[in-house]
């Protein structure tokens, strides 16, 4: 089983009616997120993940890819941050663990900040408020 995704927004979060036993591809399904509608062959499929028992796997693709982004951000901006917070003053050179830290800080909050928008901005789409 694959984890289906709504392809206007990219959210798992896929409602349908149906209590059918067997799926049809033409059955209408609709996203929690933006409001998209449409049928169920129209979303997007998500790279197969094994989702922990009794979890979600539309959870498990999310945190997939919140993950991802994490390591990302850490790879890409570590050291231009690490190098503004030395020039800045906010850290020494000689603090390597207090730099460390800092960097950890800066692209944990990246990463929080960037969820917390997406969800807003989803929110935005569903309430019909988004441009």
């Amino acid at each position: 089983m694959s984890t289906k995704l709504c392809p206007k927004c990219g959210s798992g979060k896929i409602k349908n009616d149906s209590m059918a036993i067997i799926e049809h591809p033409d059955e209408d399904v609709s996203c929690l997120s933006c409001g998209w509608s449409g049928q169920k062959q129209e979303l997007m499929a998500a790279l197969p993940v094994k989702p922990a028992a009794g979890i979600d796997p539309n959870f498990t693709v999310a945190e997939e890819v919140a993950k991802t982004y994490l390591s990302e951000i850490a790879k890409s901006c570590g050291q231009p941050l690490g190098i503004a917070m030395v020039l800045s003053g906010l850290v020494g050179t000689k603090d390597k663990m207090g730099l460390s830290r800092l960097i950890r800080a800066a692209c944990l909050g990246a990463h929080r900040a960037t969820l917390d928008e997406i969800e807003k901005m989803q929110k935005e789409l569903h309430n019909g408020s988004g441009n």
